[in-house]
């Protein structure tokens, strides 16, 4: 009897003390995020963030990331958006894409006529070196940018953005597709096309 009385004190120790345990680890990280927002909103400064966005600590630097980000400060804003995509940290990377993609008002891609054949060059100039289209709708949950309405996201008429790669289709006429992959220069480079190309068009998507 005195052994099982031991045994179930034992447990219930072992017990309050990964609960305990598990408490502070919530509110180490909750300090973590209200310290942040806390330097953020005293001090007019980016430099007070600095400590955080360079931290060791991968949730520390997103969490600094998402405070700088969404500041107001468009100069602030602008840095940690290029510091992010420039990064080493892949999930860093992917969300500043993301923050990019789905706050732009235009879709805009570079078309880099220099490197077509004369096919894709003379679609360029028609196009004046670039093919641009007004975002009308962001579905964040879907992954998806709307290129023809504001309610939904029809996959004919829309920019997907999934880690870190963006796809087009317009479907207006001849259909235009393109792929863009965030390269290691921080660039959304890839191809555009529709169906009358025989070859598809290198392009770039315009980030800032």
């Amino acid at each position: 009897m005195q052994l099982m009385k031991s045994a179930m004190v034992a447990w219930s120790l072992a017990a309050m003390l990964a609960s305990s345990g598990a408490g502070f680890a919530q509110t180490k990280v909750k300090s973590v995020e209200d310290m942040i927002a806390e330097i953020e909103a005293k001090s007019g400064s980016s430099a007070k963030l600095e400590p955080f966005l360079s931290s060791s600590d991968p949730s520390v630097r997103r969490a600094a990331f998402q405070t700088a980000a969404s500041s107001g400060d468009p100069m602030l804003r602008a840095r940690v958006l290029s510091d992010a995509l420039n990064s080493g940290d892949t999930a860093l990377r992917i969300v500043a894409l993301r923050e990019l993609m789905f706050s732009r008002p235009n879709f805009v891609v570079d078309l880099q006529a220099e490197d077509a054949d004369e096919e894709g060059t003379a679609w360029a100039a028609k196009r004046g070196g670039l093919f641009a289209l007004k975002i009308t709708g962001r579905f964040p949950e879907l992954n998806c940018l709307s290129l023809s309405s504001s309610s939904d996201c029809n996959p004919a008429y829309a920019v997907g953005v999934e880690g870190l790669a963006v796809t087009m289709v317009y479907s207006l006429g001849a259909e235009v597709r393109g792929r863009f992959l965030l390269n290691d220069e921080a660039e959304l480079a890839g191809t555009i096309s529709d169906n009358s190309l025989a070859k598809p068009i290198p392009a770039k998507i315009v980030l800032f």
